[in-house]
């Protein structure tokens, strides 16, 4: 009946909320304007965070048995990195940081890292708005920091977030199915991944069209 056995997306039921169908829109319009009065020295970002495991993710693949079986070792929550992203959809371009230390620590590294990469422009970072990223020490850090400016995402919008495009691009062409010996195995992989990957291709997975769709 043409029907294909595909994976399911998820998606918040909070999401359609009034209120939050609101937020969601006011925020589409006024990165509509953010975009439109965007000064020369300003680098847009969208970032996000995820914990890569060094086990395999089952995925779907192709098999000419009955089953698809992948031999692995025993999922071990402790074998994984924290990987740290932010993707400039404009530019086709992506930053990673992986690490194995305490998140409020890295959430002040990766922005100083992106300061590097950036030097004499701002940066205006789109991000979710967890409590860890309102915690004291980050805080501070943003404070002394004038060239950085946080714009929180709407809640419950993980799909207008160009960084999360990425990850699910990641793992489906890269993590997927694979099993990483150690956890430098792994992050050498991703951080072989991200620059080989064109910037053409990364404009087309880390796209602005779900944000602009908010406005339709």
């Amino acid at each position: 009946m043409g029907a294909r056995y595909v994976k399911a997306t998820l998606e918040y039921a909070e999401t359609y909320g009034a209120d939050v169908v609101r937020e969601r829109e006011e925020f589409a319009r006024q990165f509509t304007r953010d975009m439109s009065a965007k000064p020369e020295d300003v680098v847009i970002l969208f970032e996000d965070e995820m914990s890569i495991d060094r086990s395999h993710n089952g995925d779907y693949g192709w098999a000419f048995e009955e089953r698809l079986t992948l031999r692995t070792p025993q999922r071990m929550y402790e074998k994984r990195i924290n990987g740290f992203g932010a993707v400039n959809p404009l530019r086709g371009r992506v930053f990673m940081m992986n690490t194995t230390e305490a998140k409020s620590k890295s959430l002040i590294r990766f922005p100083e890292r992106l300061l590097l990469r950036h030097r004499g422009k701002r940066l205006w970072i789109y991000l979710d708005n967890p409590p860890v990223h309102r915690s004291k020490v980050p805080k501070k850090w943003i404070a002394g920091h004038p060239r950085v400016v946080l714009k929180p995402l709407p809640r419950y919008s993980p799909d207008i977030n160009p960084q999360e495009q990425w990850w699910n691009y990641e793992r489906a062409k890269l993590l997927n199915n694979r099993y990483f010996p150690t956890n430098r195995r792994l992050g050498g992989a991703v951080r072989h991944f991200v620059s080989n990957t064109p910037p053409a291709a990364v404009k087309s997975v880390c796209n602005l069209t779900a944000i602009y769709g908010l406005l339709k």
